[in-house]
């Protein structure tokens, strides 16, 4: 009766309130308020389920109880014949398929095809909508640290912008998505928003130790904002941003740029970065320091005999519009020769073909 109740009089009335009220005291999986009548509500039903809670310990608990499953096939089959009498039995789908794009206070949100990210999405639209949604901080940070995986870069963009407001909130802000979330993934997030003072803040709120981050920060400070992004990607690992930065910094870096390139193979990220460059120099350079270093790789691969991850490497060059050298094709030839497999065989052929227009043969 008390499920019956909960869907047929609440749920299908949109009394989001009394659901879920009932759901707690009864010890009912949240996971129904969404699966009774997902289009429902994620129609209309979660703005009112918003302003009909309004609690963040409420949306708490609805938040951190989503799981992608069904519930109403798994835990309460007996729902199914009560959707019929709603007219709901035709909109059930283990996945979700509305997709939603929208931008808020400049930051730009995808929605995900998954009922948990989308749920947690449209949470932080209504949230977001009100006029004092500092006051559903917590509510906001908890939908995206539930998203799978955790959106923690979104939640630390808000965070950031919340500085010009109020210091204490901020404070019990960051606090809280800390007891979220890892502290050190959450750590390396944040660096990769940069904004230094959210940086120390985690840090500290996380207990890490200053010895292990302030030196690095301190380092940061003096830097030109394109540098010290440069530094904190490269911190991080994430070269292809790392060499943008470090390009954007100045045309005095181009050597440093050059070098980053080779160090970490990122030929393809500097080749389009320098493609709708005046400066054709600089693409001509790229390719001439991509085609040396790829010229060494086939020529060790060929004399190794692993010819399939040769070809490989001689369609990046050909992909961007360059050619192994003459030792590097007679590299390939020799040793294709040499082996018996069919990649081999198609392989000296497609060199044969490509060394026409240079006067090398296979024999």
């Amino acid at each position: 009766m008390v499920l019956r109740s909960i869907c047929l009089d609440f749920l299908a009335e949109g009394r989001w309130a009394e659901a879920f009220i009932q759901c707690r005291k009864h010890k009912i999986d949240f996971n129904l308020l969404v699966d009774f009548d997902p289009q429902r509500f994620l129609g209309e039903g979660v703005r009112d389920f918003v302003k009909q809670i309004n609690s963040n310990d409420h949306f708490f608990l609805v938040s951190s109880s989503l799981r992608p499953k069904d519930v109403t096939k798994e835990l309460y089959p007996i729902t199914s014949s009560w959707k019929r009498l709603t007219g709901k039995d035709n909109l059930m789908c283990s996945r979700y398929h509305l997709v939603i794009s929208t931008c808020i206070n400049c930051w730009v949100i995808s929605v995900d095809v998954s009922k948990i990210n989308q749920v947690c999405e449209l949470m932080v639209l209504e949230f977001t909508h009100k006029q004092v949604q500092w006051e559903h901080i917590n509510s906001i940070l908890m939908a995206f640290v539930c998203k799978k995986s955790p959106d923690y870069k979104s939640a630390l963009q808000i965070l950031s912008k919340m500085k010009a407001q109020d210091g204490k909130v901020l404070d019990d802000a960051v606090k809280y998505i800390i007891f979220l979330s890892d502290a050190n993934e959450l750590y390396n997030f944040a660096l990769s928003v940069y904004d230094l003072s959210l940086v120390i803040l985690t840090a500290q709120h996380s207990q890490k130790d200053p010895k292990e981050y302030l030196p690095f920060l301190q380092s940061l400070r003096d830097l030109e904002p394109e540098m010290r992004k440069f530094k904190i990607d490269d911190q991080l690992g994430n070269y292809s941003l790392a060499v943008r930065h470090l390009s954007a910094a100045g045309e005095d870096q181009f050597d440093a740029v050059l070098n980053y390139t080779t160090l970490h193979s990122l030929y393809a990220e500097a080749l389009d970065m320098y493609s709708g460059n005046s400066a054709k120099t600089k693409v001509d350079r790229v390719r001439q320091i991509w085609t040396r270093v790829e010229d060494i790789m086939i020529i060790a691969l060929a004399y190794c005999g692993l010819l399939e991850e040769l070809a490989i490497h001689k369609n990046l060059l050909i992909s961007s519009r360059a050619a192994p050298s003459a030792d590097a094709y007679a590299a390939m030839i020799q040793h294709a020769h040499e082996a018996t497999d069919n990649a081999s065989a198609a392989l000296a052929r497609t060199s044969n073909i490509e060394l026409h227009p240079i006067h090398f043969y296979a024999t």
